[in-house]
């Protein structure tokens, strides 16, 4: 068993940062210089907190950094932020996968002391299918604990730093030290705007899109599907240099309820989106999901907005939809959970540009049940994949032209048996110094038209709106 050395330093303001660290390094190796022998795993980890509750802008730290790899995450509710870089151990990744099976997640997070690390990463939405050369970087699935991160919990800021030290405690902690005056202080306030965006590539196009749409729609008619989640791509490219962070940075300001999300393993390829859907969380062991399908626009005023949602909570066709996506949540949360509870009817989410059919649902989780297993029994679920799940899923290998990689797959943190992930939606990856593809899906069911589904798809994109002017 890995052993835990941790100690939280109240600090004057993170201005200070920079000359108190070094000293409290250098006042903790002394104190462990007569007992440092040989000893286990053990994991170092120092908490800084301001005595004047200073707030600062995490992202625009994290875009100052020249180091790698580069994460950060913000819940739906605003009430836990992490911008972090590095690694704190080595990172876990997952080249080869099973239907069901992430045992490779599993084993990796079993190492000695990494109950006591939170890793931030995500798991392609197929993890049985070879990812094309776009998403080399991010494997079938990739895990990082940060080296160095800012935190923002229930309103208190404090910065993290922590190493695995194996055999020696003294050596860990001076490549932290020295990992430390690395880092850069300076916040980058710097622009997207000098680069002009534009669409260069649709997959599919309009009339490819009305093709696939209607094969779909035959199948379902001979009770082949019930469902299919099917999404386009668009490649935008830029006429100058784009800042995968500085794009998230946009995404964050001005999606303000959704979970955010940037993962930059290598420099130069970031996947980051802002999702409204949480797969699940894991908290005291009680887990929680939710249902997500349906969707209509903000409207112009408030009034439109609640006509449009009213017409959403009335809708047969989408309350059929939203009905497949809750039984089946339902059965897999009876082989996870005991004590299922939840809402007795769909609500609406409200996101800046939609507004979707939601549905929570709580359990609490049977003995020896761990936030990797559930990640195998929910993912995917038919809000991103379809129903029943291996037809739906053979019908987007078979008609959706394009890998998804991330997209649509989970995404967020794991830190022992707790664990929160959203689903990889309203997502982009950032390739080579100028290109950004976007992605959105939408739920084929009985009754769907084409080209109101393609004005959904195009709804979702406008997530991206203030980021790239599109």
């Amino acid at each position: 068993m890995a052993g835990l050395l941790t100690s939280t330093f109240r600090i004057p303001g993170f201005h200070q940062l920079a000359d108190l660290f070094p000293k409290h390094i250098a006042s903790l190796r002394e104190r462990l210089h007569r007992g440092d022998q040989q000893i286990k795993t053990t994991i170092i980890k120092l908490k800084f907190e301001p005595e004047d509750h200073q707030r600062i802008d995490l992202l625009q730290w994290l875009n100052g950094q020249e180091n790698f790899p580069r994460v950060a995450w913000t819940n739906r509710e605003n009430s836990y932020q992490m911008a972090g870089i590095g690694s704190a151990a080595p990172q876990i990744q997952m080249d080869t996968c099973q239907a069901g099976d992430f045992s490779g997640l599993a084993s990796g997070l079993a190492k000695d002391g990494f109950e006591y690390l939170r890793f931030f990463g995500g798991i392609a939405f197929d993890p049985t299918t070879t990812s094309d050369a776009e998403w080399r970087s991010f494997n079938i699935g990739r895990f990082v604990a940060p080296m160095f991160s800012f935190e923002v919990e229930q309103g208190q800021t404090r910065f993290i730093a922590q190493i695995v030290a194996i055999d020696k405690l003294a050596p860990a902690l001076d490549r932290l030290l020295a990992e430390f005056l690395m880092l850069n202080e300076s916040f980058v306030h710097d622009s997207i705007s000098e680069a002009n965006f534009r669409i260069t590539q649709e997959i599919p196009n309009h009339s490819g899109w009305l093709d696939i749409h209607h094969q779909i729609l035959t199948e379902i008619d001979q009770n082949q599907i019930e469902k299919v989640v099917l999404a386009k791509k668009l490649v935008v490219r830029s006429d100058g240099n784009l800042s995968p962070l500085r794009i998230f940075q946009e995404l964050d300001r001005t999606n303000p309820h959704a979970f955010k999300y940037y993962f930059e393993f290598e420099e130069g390829s970031a996947f980051t989106g802002a999702s409204p859907e949480r797969l699940f969380s894991i908290h005291e062991h009680e887990l929680t999901s939710e249902a997500l399908a349906g969707t209509r626009p903000q409207g112009t005023s408030a009034t439109e907005s609640r006509q449009f949602g009213d017409a959403l909570l009335t809708s047969e066709k989408d309350q059929r939809e939203h009905g497949i996506v809750f039984d089946e949540l339902q059965r897999r949360f009876e082989l996870l959970t005991d004590q299922i509870h939840g809402d007795d009817h769909p609500g609406i989410l409200n996101q800046v540009f939609v507004q979707h059919l939601h549905q929570t649902l709580s359990g609490r989780l049977k003995t020896g049940t761990g936030p990797v297993r559930v990640l195998e029994i929910l993912h995917p679920t038919p809000a991103l994949g379809g129903h029943p799940q291996a037809a739906a899923l053979g019908a987007i290998k078979k008609y959706e032209p394009f890998c998804r990689g991330w997209f649509g797959g989970p995404v967020g943190w794991i830190q022992g048996n707790q664990a929160e992930f959203a689903v990889g939606i309203r997502s982009a990856l950032c390739i080579a110094q100028n290109q950004i593809n976007l992605y959105a899906g939408v739920g084929i069911v009985a009754g769907s038209e084409a080209n109101a589904e393609w004005a959904e798809m195009n709804q979702k994109l406008r997530v991206w709106e203030g980021s790239l002017g599109l």
